[in-house]
């Protein structure tokens, strides 16, 4: 019966550690999640494939060279809210003028 213990403890002490190290396998993977928030609703509805298709106001967000294709006859402007969980607020602006 000793024997047993003695082989459970020297287990227990090899498993412990491996166990513990799969809680911390993803560091830094869930903060700044906030950062992936799509700026848009052709954008939101594209599921985020709108890298190469914008041509609208949110240019500024997704692909900056995506202004060079914007009607140079008018002046767009586009502005977002975004209620989140636990009081987090979104805010965007753009106002491309021509």
């Amino acid at each position: 019966m000793k024997r047993v213990w003695i082989a459970l403890a020297v287990l227990g002490t090899i498993a412990g550690p491996a166990r513990a190290a799969d809680v911390f396998e993803k560091v830094g993977t869930f903060d700044g999640q906030f950062l992936k928030i799509g700026i848009g609703a052709r954008a939101a509805g594209m599921g985020g494939a709108f890298v190469a298709v914008a041509d609208d106001p949110s240019a500024v967000f997704w692909n900056p060279a995506g202004l060079a294709r914007l009607d140079t006859d008018k002046t767009s402007v586009m502005i977002n809210h975004t209620d989140l969980f636990m009081s987090f607020a979104f805010q965007q602006m753009s106002n491309v003028m021509q």
